[in-house]
């Protein structure tokens, strides 16, 4: 009697200790499926770049050196990536409706005006690299949510990002002088902390940090926010023009004591 309780008792054991490892197994399975849901988008573009590279290149329309369209827009079936010029001329891409994501490879290194402009599903763009880009060069996008910034020097002087209604983020990796901070692209210049660009969940509070309101870096967004603050130790020097120029709810503005110069139609 017994041996057959301890024989009984073994196989509980050995039954419990299955089921520990079968769960155990399932969590594990459940770590990494998470894991593949959060790889980092500039992987996935990386990724993307190895397996169609040699199919988009052959696509683009390409002339003195600068991109100026798609040979074949049945070819284009959600990601484009570009490379082969330094150069994506105006107007390049307007009105596409078949590009998802955008990947713009680190030799091209000129974004011209409304270069990707008015492409109607796109949601996505990734940017390699070194980036000059011109004031509206991306615009008129009623898709485009995320822009990722991936080692880039980025230069421009004036707003890129124009009456894109529904960007949300800027993600940003191993940048050399810029950053997002809420909602703010914020471009470091000389002894200069500039901000570019704003998200539409830009809620009011500028960055203590920054220096500059640069001209239309409100992007063309109408906001929800009603007062707009720089806080008690706000660095800010100047503000030039129309960059609330659609803030339709904004009604407060609290000034700092650190301005020097600000254009009477900032907003």
């Amino acid at each position: 009697g017994v041996k057959m309780n301890s024989r009984v008792s073994k196989t509980k054991i050995l039954v419990t200790v299955l089921a520990l490892l079968i769960v155990a197994v399932s969590l594990i399975g459940c770590n990494c499926a998470r894991k593949v849901k959060l790889i980092n988008k500039n992987e996935e573009a990386l990724q993307y770049i190895k397996k169609n590279k040699k199919k988009d290149l052959k696509n683009l329309k390409i002339e003195n050196d600068t991109i100026v369209g798609i040979k074949n827009q049945k070819k284009v079936n959600g990601t484009l990536y570009l490379s082969g010029a330094s150069k994506i001329g105006k107007n390049a891409f307007f009105g596409n409706a078949n590009i998802h994501s955008l990947i713009v490879g680190e030799d091209v290194k000129e974004i011209q005006p409304s270069a990707l402009s008015n492409l109607t599903k796109l949601k996505n763009i990734y940017f390699m690299g070194d980036k000059k880009m011109a004031f509206n060069s991306v615009n008129f996008n009623e898709n485009l949510t995320t822009v990722n910034f991936y080692k880039t020097k980025l230069t421009a002087e004036s707003n890129p990002f124009m009456n894109n209604k529904n960007l949300e983020t800027f993600n940003i990796k191993d940048c050399k002088n810029i950053q997002c901070e809420n909602g703010q692209l914020i471009q470091n210049q000389n002894s200069e902390r500039r901000v570019l660009s704003m998200t539409k969940k830009f809620d009011g509070k500028v960055s203590a940090s920054a220096t500059m309101l640069l001209k239309h870096a409100g992007g063309g967004h109408s906001f929800e926010f009603s007062e707009l603050s720089f806080g008690e130790n706000s660095n800010m020097k100047e503000i030039q023009n129309a960059v609330f120029a659609n803030a339709e709810n904004l009604k407060k503005v609290v000034l700092p004591k650190s301005l020097e110069n600000i254009a009477p139609d900032f907003a």
